[in-house]
């Protein structure tokens, strides 16, 4: 299979959680494309299916190999800077379109954030996983991404809310510092 798109021989038993694939015989002309993958995480779930939207529109998502790759800045950038949360609860129903009240706003932030996070780091673990299977990749190909989707449960909410509380200038210098790390990171 390229790089691209994923072999169904590969893709079925990681969808039914085996760890092998098994298929007889040589190559499958069949492949399994980036639609096919979002519609098995979707599986009528309306978050799901609107943090994939998010995550798609957000980073460009064609492919599978693309979404493996960007799960980390999904995560780790587009989610605390970047997210439109209120946006995203009005179009989930969660709060009135015209609802302009900002403590009610503030109460279902409060009451939402953790969960709907952990829905997206959750989300994109089973990706990693459903893509990661697909393309028989090793753990310790993906391990970054695994980490990074279980240190997220527990941190993207705090970070998400410091982004958006902390003064101007110190947050521009806790990002820079954050860069500056996770540039390390990536060179090891």
């Amino acid at each position: 299979a390229n790089s691209d798109k994923l072999s169904v021989a590969h893709m079925a038993p990681a969808l039914q959680g085996s760890e092998a694939a098994d298929h007889e015989g040589g190559a499958c002309d069949d492949e399994v494309t980036w639609s096919q993958v979002r519609e098995l995480l979707e599986s009528g779930d309306e978050r799901r299916q609107l943090f994939l939207d998010v995550f798609e529109t957000a980073l460009g998502i064609e492919t599978p190999t693309e979404a493996l790759l960007k799960i980390k800045d999904f995560l780790g950038n587009f989610l605390v800077r970047d997210w439109d949360y209120k946006g995203f609860c009005k179009v989930l129903g969660a709060l009135p379109e015209d609802d302009g009240d900002e403590e009610h706003w503030k109460s279902l932030e409060d009451q939402r954030l953790e969960e709907d996070m952990s829905a997206a780091a959750t989300l994109m673990l089973r990706m990693a996983v459903t893509i990661a299977k697909a393309h028989s990749l090793q753990r310790k190909d993906w391990e970054d991404v695994n980490s990074a989707c279980g240190n997220a449960v527990r941190s993207l909410p705090a970070c998400y809310r410091l982004q958006r509380a902390l003064p101007g200038a110190l947050n521009d210098a806790r990002a820079l510092r954050a860069l500056a790390q996770q540039e390390i990171q990536d060179s090891d």
